[in-house]
């Protein structure tokens, strides 16, 4: 259960980075509800339909069916009916410098939440790294091989 929660917090990162600007990232009270999906974990040998997942700031804190779930008072839910949730997917192999900036957004997009990079120069990932910070661009996880941690 512990894994299937942190897959599927990094999912949740992934798309709340991609969908919202810095200043609306969820203040730790606030509460969100996504009801009635379907979770593929990679756990079970089967789908789990009908499943209620409650995300309080930036963590998961609940998954449960939706007969079981408590949805907390105040909280917004969204009804994900037709709507799978899967772990965040790994791009294993990339070269960062020939990706533009608008290929990380796709990435967010298509579900991958961490990216390996195999080699790139350490100005480059520098620039990379400045413009994360200053919010010029939102990318998953980078895993480098260089000095620069992103």
């Amino acid at each position: 259960m512990k894994k299937l929660i942190l897959f599927l917090s990094v999912l949740f990162f992934a798309i709340n980075c991609y969908a919202q600007n810095q200043n609306d990232i969820p203040q730790k009270d606030s509460c969100l509800v996504l009801k009635n999906g379907t979770i593929i974990d990679g756990i079970h040998p089967y789908k789990q339909e009908g499943m209620t997942i409650i995300i309080r700031g930036d963590t998961i804190v609940e998954i449960d069916k939706d007969s079981n779930a408590t949805i907390p008072k105040g909280a917004s839910v969204i009804n994900i009916k037709g709507k799978y949730v899967i772990p965040g997917l790994i791009e294993g192999h990339v070269h960062i410098r020939n990706l533009p900036d608008i290929q990380f957004e796709y990435a967010l997009r298509w579900g991958i939440t961490t990216i390996r990079s195999m080699g790139d120069d350490a100005s480059y990932l520098q620039l990379v790294k400045d413009a994360i910070k200053k919010g010029e661009i939102c990318v998953p996880l980078l895993l480098t091989n260089n000095s620069i941690q992103l």
